[in-house]
């Protein structure tokens, strides 16, 4: 998962998640990030679709909107802090 084609291969489609269930299945340290695609933990996201982005500007309450980027920064920072005290994350990685 790590060789930076895995994200393009499984794209938005249809079976995204499943894609995403079998790839962190055969990851032998993806389970250490707490990658998941279940909804529970952040329901906000489990009702985002792709096709929210083609929806015009203002489509949206502002609530669910920031309640989505919420959930997303907290997943992107969780991850970042794991992998960066895994020492995964090269120091040469511009943030």
């Amino acid at each position: 998962m790590s060789d930076g084609s895995f994200d393009k291969a499984i794209g938005h489609g249809a079976g995204m998640r499943e894609a995403l269930d079998a790839a962190l299945a055969l990851d032998v340290i993806a389970h250490r990030y707490g990658v998941s695609t279940t909804t529970a933990a952040f329901p906000a996201l489990g009702k985002w679709t792709v096709d929210c982005r083609y929806a015009p500007t203002g489509s949206f309450p502002l609530l669910d909107v920031g309640a989505v980027l919420a959930e997303a920064r907290a997943i992107v920072d969780a991850i970042s802090l794991a992998l960066w005290a895994d020492g995964r994350i090269p120091r040469s990685f511009a943030w």
